[in-house]
């Protein structure tokens, strides 16, 4: 699919089960999603979102992402 970097905007976001890291990228309209991480124990959601947000977008794998 497409690299990180050709996207518009790329937001992170924690799932509501508060382990799993979902990456929310857009390219003009199109949306596009990236599972980036599933922890074992509840994460931060500031830490996730905000804090560590960079470190999450540097994950991405450009052949994982997918339109919902």
């Amino acid at each position: 699919m497409k690299p990180t970097t050709e996207f518009d905007q790329v937001d992170v976001t924690l799932a509501e089960d508060r382990k799993t890291v979902i990456l929310h990228a857009y390219a003009g309209e199109a949306l596009y999603l990236q599972t980036v991480h599933q922890a074992t124990e509840e994460l931060d959601t500031h830490s996730v979102e905000v804090k560590d947000a960079d470190l999450w977008r540097a994950r991405a794998v450009p052949s994982a992402w997918w339109k919902p």
